[in-house]
């Protein structure tokens, strides 16, 4: 009897181990990969902004001024073009990896400034934040996702 029960619980613990461990390699389209976006902000100089809205950007030979952000493979940088040299120029780093369909990790590793900023740069981590992700061919919505709607959504992804 106590070989019975053995067997079933080793059976159930390796079922229950394997399904867990399908989860865990879900991998999700990386989208963002070699794409370039202007932005109205600085992208993620902050974990107090709450949402960002990008437009895609794509080089046409002219000038362009602004907040701008590039995507690689599960890094990102921002930086600010200005048309003249008299401003901030404030430059973001991290890393991204997609946690679900449509929801990103942002982690920021060091944000720099130069001009005229008053400001010192930062290296090392500065902070993670979830974000979910709405889009279309030419834009492109990120919002910060709170525990509780971060949860919901993971739970909605996993059925």
């Amino acid at each position: 009897m106590n070989a019975i029960v053995f067997l079933l619980s080793s059976i159930m613990s390796f079922g229950i181990n394997n399904s867990t461990e399908t989860r865990k390699n879900v991998s999700y389209e990386n989208y963002l990969k070699g794409t370039e976006w202007k932005c109205s902000d600085v992208p993620f100089e902050s974990e107090e902004v709450g949402q960002y809205s990008f437009e895609k950007f794509v080089a046409d030979g002219q000038m362009h001024w602004g907040n701008f952000i590039q995507f690689e493979d599960n890094t990102f940088s921002t930086y600010y073009r200005a048309p003249c040299g008299n401003d901030c120029f404030t430059s973001v780093n991290g890393d991204y990896r997609f946690i679900g369909e449509n929801l990103i990790k942002i982690k920021v590793t060091s944000i720099s400034y130069s001009g005229f900023c008053g400001k010192e740069n930062v290296d090392g981590l500065q902070f993670v934040a979830n974000y979910s992700l709405s889009r279309s061919v030419d834009d492109l919505k990120i919002e910060v996702q709170k525990a509780d709607q971060l949860s919901k959504i993971r739970a909605m992804n996993q059925k």
